[in-house]
């Protein structure tokens, strides 16, 4: 599953964060929520807080390199309707 990533550091020429895409495996996110996820965990802050855990780790250029800085704090992360800020431990929902 795809995630996008504002990459607040990186603006454009819009002045928008540049937006990077974060490949999850499929595999991962079982895992974290068991087979197969209902998708539910979209409204639930425990199973959704193990998925920015995922897009976290996975944003990071060491396993997914790309020509952006690798996700860090003040990043926003969009989840389905939802935007969390990537804070110094866990994240805040902002939308």
């Amino acid at each position: 599953m795809t995630f996008d990533v504002e990459i607040t550091s990186m603006l454009g020429d819009d002045g928008q964060p540049a937006i990077r895409p974060v490949d999850v495996p499929d595999e991962a996110i079982h895992k974290a929520l068991g087979s197969p996820p209902t998708y539910a965990w979209r409204e639930r802050r425990i199973e959704a807080h193990a998925v920015l855990d995922l897009v976290f780790h996975y944003g990071q250029n060491d396993f997914q390199p790309l020509p952006f800085y690798s996700v860090s704090v003040g990043d926003v992360i969009r989840v389905g309707e939802g935007r969390f800020r990537v804070e110094r431990v866990g994240f805040e929902r902002i939308a």
